[in-house]
């Protein structure tokens, strides 16, 4: 299931930038909710959810890195 996900998230024909975006965004968002949980006592709030899914989405559309 993880990977249909990545794949979801990589979309159409993805370059290994956007496959490796792909994961972070899926990382960020799966740790994020068990961090939230954890601090929550099991419960995630409206906020927790808009803040966990704004960090994936910066992770999802962030710009590729300057090369060194």
């Amino acid at each position: 299931m993880t990977a249909a996900i990545i794949a979801a998230l990589a979309g159409p024909r993805p370059s290994r930038a956007t496959t490796i975006r792909a994961h972070a965004a899926f990382a960020v968002a799966k740790e994020g909710t068990l961090a939230a949980m954890a601090i929550g006592n099991g419960r995630l709030t409206p906020g927790d959810r808009d803040e966990i899914l704004a960090a994936a989405l910066r992770a999802l559309h962030a710009a590729p890195a300057p090369r060194a």
